[in-house]
């Protein structure tokens, strides 16, 4: 019994710090308090609790910041106050993937994956109309669930299906990869899409409609490309099952929580407008999950997903969200000590470039980087400094497009991305295979095609 306590209080411990950044934000944007001390105590401990604890690829860069960070603060003699700005710099950034976390229990209880794997199985009639159906269920589930979505769009697949399809592993890993790298253009709970409007003062209303129209060409694009040789493929093995009436439902239910949330971030605005988009997005989120559990309170498996969420859920987003808050403690410490002055210098040939030979640039700098196996996070904490210097005569929402497509094509070809390594850890393929093997074709003639269409936006 001891034992089982030992293991069972650090689970806890992470759930109530977590959930404890989630409920500032939410005070914050309610109320319109400042919280600055409060949530610097939350971040510094949340920081100290994760920084042993993560996976080797965050921790060794995680430590770097943070250490490089405080020495630089402890060099310059800044006061208290710079410290607890650094530490609540990308707390925000924290506080969305807390909140939003909190959907997967409204999932899990709804067993809204099963809808999904019932219209996956049943609705396409060839390996074509198949490609398309995983591509989208992986978009709008990765909009909400992130990674997660990957494990249950592979488990919509059984065994009489996956023999159907013509080289199952690279039919699955390049349709949700493509599908999935693709909600990192708009999707509001992404940190990409977080990182990059923080980055350039971009407002989200002004940002989404553009982001989701490159999102839709790359999974057209990338659907189109696979549909001319699937096509052919037929499915049947039988006559057609028609869906199960629930399974539309609880898809339709799944694009309202989607809809109602992207609105939200505007619609709110008027009733709170000392906040953020950010903070009116923890504050639509946390409205929707309520609403959602309380529909479901009478669910026989609530309490299942609860506690699931508690012990495994939630503290999974840990090490994130601590990589996230070194990030931008480091990020903020650059800025205390002036580099901006010099980056601003090293910006001036950029500046000089035609607008797609500019835009053009930014993402093949994040992708170079990712493919070294330096994450795109920690490229934009690190060369957002550079980035904010870029004012030649691309808007800051041309800007911004870039650099997320940049983050979107890095996930997508890059052998060191999370994704990749899970898919090839699922289907037991090499993730140089995936990455360059299954998205190179795809990735380049998205670049190109996506770098053209941001270029002709209207500044």
């Amino acid at each position: 019994m001891a034992t089982a306590k030992k293991f069972a209080v650090p689970p806890l411990l992470d759930t109530a710090l977590l959930l404890a950044i989630g409920l500032l934000y939410v005070l914050r944007g309610l109320l319109g308090w400042t919280l600055l001390w409060p949530r610097a105590v939350v971040s510094g401990a949340l920081l100290l609790l994760f920084l042993p604890r993560m996976s080797r690829s965050f921790r060794i860069p995680a430590w770097i910041f943070t250490l490089c960070g405080g020495a630089m603060l402890l060099w310059r003699r800044a006061p208290a106050e710079v410290w607890a700005q650094g530490l609540n710099s990308m707390l925000l950034t924290a506080a969305i993937i807390v909140v939003m976390q909190t959907l997967s229990i409204a999932i899990g209880t709804g067993n809204y994956s099963r809808a999904i794997s019932d219209a996956m199985r049943r609705c396409a009639r060839s390996q074509g109309s198949l490609y398309f159906l995983v591509e989208v269920f992986a978009h709008l589930l990765c909009s909400i669930l992130n990674i997660g979505e990957v494990i249950i769009v592979l488990g919509s697949f059984d065994g009489d299906l996956k023999e159907k399809i013509h080289d199952f592993p690279h039919f699955s890993s390049s349709a949700i990869s493509r599908g999935h790298c693709t909600a990192f253009l708009w999707a509001p709970g992404s940190v990409t899409v977080l990182m990059t409007l923080q980055l350039f003062g971009v407002d989200w209303s002004g940002y989404v409609l553009p982001a989701m129209a490159l999102a839709v060409l790359g999974m057209a694009l990338g659907g189109g490309l696979e549909y001319r040789r699937l096509r052919t493929h037929t499915l049947a093995g039988g006559q057609a099952v028609p869906p199960a009436p629930d399974s539309f439902r609880k898809l339709a239910v799944l694009g309202g929580v989607i809809a109602v949330i992207v609105c939200s971030v505007s619609l709110l605005e008027p009733f709170f407008p000392q906040t953020s988009s950010g903070e009116r997005l923890i504050l639509a989120v946390a409205a929707v999950s309520l609403v959602w559990l309380l529909s479901q309170c009478r669910a026989p498996g609530l309490g299942r997903e609860i506690r699931r969420f508690c012990t495994d859920t939630l503290p999974d987003s840990g090490s994130l969200c601590a990589f996230f808050i070194s990030m931008g403690f480091f990020s903020n410490a650059l800025q205390y000590m002036g580099l901006d002055a010099l980056l601003k210098r090293a910006a001036v040939p950029l500046n000089a470039l035609p607008v797609p030979l500019l835009l053009g640039a930014i993402p093949l700098v994040i992708i170079a980087f990712s493919l070294i196996g330096v994450h795109p996070m920690v490229s934009l904490a690190v060369l957002s400094p550079l980035f904010t210097q870029l004012t030649g005569s691309a808007s800051l929402l041309q800007l911004s497009l870039s650099t997320a497509l940049g983050c979107c094509l890095s996930y997508m070809v890059s052998p060191f991305a999370g994704l990749i390594l899970l898919l090839s850890h699922l289907l037991h393929l090499p993730a140089r295979q995936i990455a360059m093997g299954h998205n190179f074709r795809f990735s380049l003639l998205y670049y190109l095609i996506a770098t053209g269409a941001i270029s002709f936006l209207p500044l």
